[in-house]
């Protein structure tokens, strides 16, 4: 476990994300640690499992019990670093695991863009992100999630499309940082 992607011609890390011919191809229980990501043309990391507006999931959970974004995915993530994204540093969906110890640092968009649900954040770290200023946030989370620990460095809430911690649903402690 661990690696270097570097200067990756979409995201340095992707997850399967949809059907291959007619059946369910996602990913569940995968463990992501130590690895970095520089560089990328698009997002450092991307480990989600739906793409977008689902209608069915061949082979699958069926959207009625697990709805879009909210599939036990249940990875474990723990020491990933992302710097220089021209997309996101680190995105992901899904229900369930734990990520501890992450960066994500100098990315032209959202630093994390998270579809999560009931995850456990421990560590993390969002600096200089958002740096194009899209109309995106530094951090976005949607789901009912718990965040121990978040160090916010160098963000430059003015001039700034977005918020630099969107996560009304989410519990977050221990806020940490430099923020201009």
């Amino acid at each position: 476990i661990g690696f270097t992607s570097y200067r990756p011609g979409e995201s340095g890390v992707k997850t399967w994300q949809g059907t291959v011919g007619g059946t369910s191809s996602r990913c569940y229980n995968l463990q992501f640690r130590k690895s970095l990501s520089i560089s990328t043309v698009w997002d450092g990391f991307d480990l989600g499992a739906d793409i977008g507006n689902e209608t069915d999931r061949p082979g699958d959970f069926p959207l009625a019990e697990y709805p879009v974004h909210q599939l036990p995915t249940n990875h474990l993530i723990d020491d990933l670093v992302s710097i220089g994204s021209l997309g996101v540093g680190i995105g992901m969906d899904g229900k369930g695991g734990y990520v501890s110890n992450i960066l994500m640092q100098d990315c032209a968009g959202s630093g994390g863009l998270w579809y999560t649900y009931g995850k456990t954040f421990t560590n993390v770290s969002v600096i200089d992100t958002n740096t194009l200023n899209f109309n995106a946030n530094q951090l976005y989370i949607q789901g009912d999630c718990i965040v121990n620990g978040l160090r916010l460095v160098g963000i430059k809430p003015t001039p700034s499309n977005g918020l630099i911690v969107d996560a009304p649903n989410t519990t977050i402690s221990g806020i940490t940082g430099n923020v201009d």
